[in-house]
């Protein structure tokens, strides 16, 4: 999903074909502009999603991606703090190219493999997406504004 970093997302994708033709094998699909059903499809189909996060206020898409069984590498846009751990994804500082190549470079010799760290990140990235279900959502929010309507009566 380019939309947010075009420039840094072309950057990545020439790079990274220039630095490891090795992996020529793997196609980047560009997802922007399609419905959620074309969405939901091109995740299905993903080994790897490139998160381009940016000014999230949670990050959807690369939970969208673990939950769809991808590894993922890239930003967490800020709003991706509150999932992004060294488990579930190899996260880069913002803007930062050669970090999401490495990373890229890294998920692709893993997937290749089905190494343990392969296995390990997907396990931790399903996890990580079941805890965002609506459920929670509306248990946490409710514990919200509970504490914040009794905290705040004077």
């Amino acid at each position: 999903m380019p939309r947010k970093w075009p420039q840094e997302s072309e950057q990545i994708i020439r790079r990274f074909r220039s630095r490891y033709p090795d992996h020529d094998d793997y196609e980047f699909i560009k997802i922007d502009g399609v419905s959620a059903s074309l969405v939901a499809s091109a995740l299905a189909s993903a080994e790897i999603f490139l998160s381009l996060s940016r000014h999230e206020g949670l990050g959807l898409p690369p939970l969208e991606a673990m939950a769809s069984g991808c590894l993922v590498t890239g930003f967490d846009g800020e709003g991706g703090k509150d999932f992004a751990t060294k488990d579930n994804g190899i996260w880069c500082p913002d803007g930062d190219v050669e970090a999401c190549v490495e990373g890229l470079n890294h998920l692709c010799l893993s997937a290749k493999r089905r190494d343990r760290a392969y296995h390990h990140r997907r396990a931790i990235g399903f996890a990580t997406a079941k805890r965002y279900n609506r459920n929670n959502f509306e248990t946490k929010l409710t514990t919200f504004w509970q504490y914040s309507l009794t905290s705040h009566i004077l």
